[in-house]
């Protein structure tokens, strides 16, 4: 397999789930342009590094919290 960015992961990530999912991006590089780009194709949140262990927990139970709200909007009760 040949290298890819992180967005070109995303993007493969995206077109081959079949689950749900949330992506956090972390990433060195504090550029609107590629903030945007892994917006539009998805991911939850971006984070620069260093990262904040506070902030980074703040957003993984936002992630689950909507993953968790997500499956109970899903279910099915026969």
């Amino acid at each position: 397999m040949k290298r890819m960015s992180g967005l070109q992961l995303l993007d493969a990530l995206v077109k081959e789930a079949t689950f749900a999912w949330n992506a956090v991006v972390v990433s060195g590089y504090d550029d609107f342009e590629i903030v945007r780009q892994a917006m539009k194709l998805g991911a939850f949140d971006y984070l620069l590094k260093p990262i904040n262990t506070l902030e980074l927990g703040q957003v993984m139970e936002r992630a689950i919290s909507q993953l968790e709200r997500e499956r109970i909007d899903h279910t099915i009760v026969l």
